[in-house]
C-alpha cells in the first residue's frame, strides 16, 4: 500500500484500521518518506486552493523528538554562557574579568570550578549593573 493512499483519502472514506497506521508509522516511515509526505500534502494543498499564504506551520505536538537531554555539564555551560553573552552586550567593561573558559570537552567538576571563578570575578559588580537579565542570571546560577 503507497502512501499516497493516506493522502489521497476522500474526507468521507472510511478510516485505515488505527493499527495499520500505528505499524506504518514505527516500521515504514523514514526521515526521507517523512519530507516526501510532507511535500506531497502541502503541493495537493497548494493545487486544489488551500493553502493561501506563504507561511506553513507544521503542528508537532504529538511527535516524540529524537533529542538527546543535555547533561549537567552542558546545562552549566549554557548557563554561564548566558550570563557571558549579556556582559558583553549590556556591560561590556565587566567582560574583561571573565576567566579562561574551559574546553569543550571538560569535565562537570572543571566547569563548576570555571562557573565560581567566573560568579567571584563578577560578585562586587553584577549588582551595580541595572539589568535584571544579568542579575536574576547570576542569581540562577549562584
Amino acid at each position: 500500500m503507497s502512501y499516497k493512499y493516506f493522502l489521497d483519502m476522500e474526507p468521507e472514506a472510511r478510516m485505515v484500521d488505527p493499527s495499520l497506521l500505528t505499524k506504518f508509522r514505527k516500521t515504514r516511515i523514514t526521515e526521507d518518506i517523512l519530507e516526501e509526505m510532507l511535500k506531497e500534502t502541502i503541493q495537493q494543498a497548494l493545487d486544489k486552493g488551500l493553502i493561501k499564504s506563504g507561511t506553513i506551520i507544521v503542528d508537532a505536538t504529538h511527535t516524540n523528538a529524537s533529542v538527546r537531554a543535555k547533561s549537567p555539564t552542558q546545562i552549566l555551560r549554557d548557563l554561564s554562557k548566558q550570563l557571558r553573552k549579556e556582559i558583553y552586550k549590556n556591560a561590556f567593561e565587566l567582560s574583561e574579568k571573565f576567566p579562561e573558559k574551559p574546553s569543550l570537552e571538560s569535565s562537570l567538576e572543571e566547569e563548576i570550578s570555571y562557573t565560581h571563578e567566573l560568579l567571584s570575578a563578577l560578585k562586587e559588580d553584577i549588582f551595580a549593573i541595572e539589568s535584571k537579565k544579568i542579575q536574576k542570571l547570576y542569581e540562577k546560577i549562584k
